[in-house]
């Protein structure tokens, strides 16, 4: 049989590409463990995020300013997306939600999250969140959003550290130039 006779692999049920083949290269880790050793942002396939900047606006809460990777697709105001870091060897994930507009011209992302008493991902953040620092992102999943088409009146009800999801939607609202009736109401406790 000629080489010209063989059987093409393209026609066979299995395709490979040259990432492929790389990455089987790359085992036991996947290739993006290799690249974030290089430079956490540069990724094949994972999700992550550097924080940009750092705003503590209470002695007990911050919003971090986040930059994702090119796999980032965006999120829907209301919606939320896992963070990842790792604490003393260990991966945590907890769920926030972007407090930001979903327009956000530069695509970064803004997370206020409050320290809570026993929260251990919140309180590392709260202590030692830096410039630069890299953590694994998601991407925003939920079904806690703005209705379509907008109604003619809007009344947006939070609690606590609840605020988040529904900021986000009134900061959406007033980047689309609504204009009708709107009422926020939130309690602290």
């Amino acid at each position: 049989m000629t080489l010209q006779e063989r059987p093409s692999r393209a026609s066979g049920s299995r395709k490979f590409s040259l990432l492929s083949l790389i990455e089987a290269m790359a085992t036991p880790h996947a290739l993006d463990r290799y690249l974030e050793l290089v430079d956490p942002m540069t990724t094949v396939r994972d999700l992550r995020g550097e924080v940009t900047e750092i705003h503590r606006s209470t002695e007990d809460s911050l919003t971090l300013t986040i930059r994702p990777t090119r796999q980032w697709k965006g999120f829907k105001a209301g919606q939320f997306v896992q963070v990842g870091l790792v604490i003393d060897g260990v991966r945590h994930t907890r769920c926030y939600s972007p407090a930001c507009s979903q327009y956000r011209k530069d695509g970064r992302i803004e997370l206020t999250i409050k320290a809570h008493p026993e929260g251990l991902v919140s309180q590392y953040l709260h202590k030692n969140a830096y410039v630069g620092l890299v953590v694994s992102l998601s991407q925003a999943d939920g079904t806690f959003e703005l209705p379509q088409p907008r109604p003619a009146k809007t009344l947006l009800i939070s609690g606590g550290s609840g605020i988040t999801p529904v900021l986000s939607m009134l900061r959406s609202l007033l980047d689309e130039g609504y204009s009708s009736d709107l009422t926020f109401l939130h309690y602290a406790f």
